[in-house]
């Protein structure tokens, strides 16, 4: 009787086994292909567009504009005077 149970078991696990390696043999692996191939579509199409090119440039300039701002910044404090560069807001 249990080596009856224990072999109706192993049926089940080798059916769904194969139902599995069906699964991904019919379904699974072409939509991988075909996702792969709609990625690649996609980059070499930002790729010739050149938009590549114009991230990187304005990736530059938003970063010398912000560096810029620091500078002025910094200017502007340092050429104030001592003593209004550092106030603690309290009124004499």
């Amino acid at each position: 009787m249990l080596s009856e149970i224990e072999g109706i078991k192993r049926l089940d696990c080798r059916e769904k086994n194969e139902k599995n390696n069906r699964f991904l043999g019919k379904i699974l692996l072409p939509l991988m292909g075909l996702l792969i191939l709609e990625i690649g579509i996609l980059m070499v199409s930002i790729y010739g567009q050149g938009l590549f090119q114009l991230i990187h440039n304005n990736s530059r300039k938003s970063l010398r504009v912000g560096v810029e701002a620091r500078r002025n910044y910094l200017e502007s404090i340092m050429s104030k005077p001592m003593d209004e560069r550092w106030t603690d807001g309290a009124e004499d």
